[in-house]
């Protein structure tokens, strides 16, 4: 390389040269030194963003996998709970059918409560009119027996009438002076 310059006071120029490879020898020794150096904490900077990395991933690794841990746990209950709600509105639905089965039983019930009051009102009402006829059969039965009383009480005394009519007979026949007619107790009794 060449360098020209002209010196105005002597009117003179002055032309230098210098080797290429000299002139630059220092250029490249700094540009090495440079790339060196920037290699270096090039380096140093890797190292360093992969420790921070690793300190910072690390952790939010951790948080990753509990939350990872959290979902399953979370997804396993929610199918516990799924199933448990499908157990269960099964449950309630068989209750339902049930209650509606005792609701249609307790309704059969009270009508046939109702039939069964129904029923014991007429019977009731039946048990009356048999008492009532009873009492009628009893008082019935009671001048029947008065009247049968009374039949065999006159039964009596004419069995007695009758059987002392002979006697008496003979005795009136064997007087003759007494021939009278018969008392009034030989008569037949009157009728009530």
């Amino acid at each position: 390389m060449a360098a020209f310059s002209p010196v105005p006071l002597t009117g003179w120029s002055i032309i230098v040269t210098q080797d290429i490879g000299d002139m630059y020898a220092e250029a490249r020794g700094i540009k090495t030194i440079l790339i060196s150096v920037t290699a270096v904490f090039l380096v140093l900077t890797c190292i360093v963003v992969v420790f921070f990395g690793r300190g910072i991933a690390r952790p939010l690794m951790k948080i990753a996998a509990d939350i990872d841990g959290a979902a399953n746990h979370v997804a396993s209950a929610s199918n516990e709970v799924s199933t448990a709600s499908q157990s269960l509105a099964g449950g309630m639905s068989q209750q339902a059918s049930a209650l509606e089965e005792s609701s249609a039983s307790l309704d059969q019930m009270a009508s046939m409560t109702r039939q069964n009051a129904d029923n014991a009102v007429q019977a009731k009402a039946l048990m009356d009119d048999t008492k009532r006829i009873v009492g009628q059969v009893a008082k019935l039965m009671d001048d029947i027996s008065g009247t049968m009383g009374d039949i065999t009480a006159a039964s009596n005394e004419q069995v007695q009438g009758v059987s002392q009519v002979p006697r008496r007979l003979r005795k009136w026949t064997r007087s003759p002076s007494r021939r009278r007619p018969p008392p009034k107790r030989w008569r037949r009794p009157r009728r009530r």
